[in-house]
């Protein structure tokens, strides 16, 4: 019996195809999701998702704002729609309206969706991917 709890091989069982059903905006179209995202899905996530940078440029400035109760390191807080679409999106039906050609599932193509639809399939993500 497989063990459903590892995605090594994908035969089709970690996946989703979500249409007008789920989502009205799809209209005729269709996406296909990971149902479960992986350990590596969720280590990619967090790395996008809380950026680091150094405040303090030398060794000597970093030991006095830790002295003095300030952190040498600035946090950023970046939740991207885009990247964890980017993640979950295995395939979809959209066409360019002019050439015809399937659309490339990219950051840069899902950074130009509408932010309707882009929050409608994360929140589908997110109710697969409780944390």
């Amino acid at each position: 019996m497989p063990d459903n709890r590892f995605f090594i091989s994908d035969n089709g069982t970690n996946q989703e195809t979500l249409t007008k059903e789920q989502i009205p905006e799809l209209e005729d179209d269709w996406v296909t999701i990971k149902k479960k995202l992986t350990t590596n899905d969720f280590s990619k996530m967090q790395a996008n998702l809380i950026q680091y940078e150094a405040v303090a440029t030398t060794r000597a400035e970093a030991q006095r704002m830790k002295i003095t109760g300030q952190s040498p390191v600035k946090l950023n807080y970046n939740p991207d729609t885009a990247f964890l679409l980017e993640l979950a999106i295995i395939d979809w039906s959209f066409k360019d309206g002019i050439t015809g050609e399937k659309i490339p599932i990219t950051i840069t193509t899902l950074g130009q969706m509408d932010p309707s639809l882009a929050n409608k399939l994360q929140a589908e993500i997110d109710d697969r991917n409780p944390i």
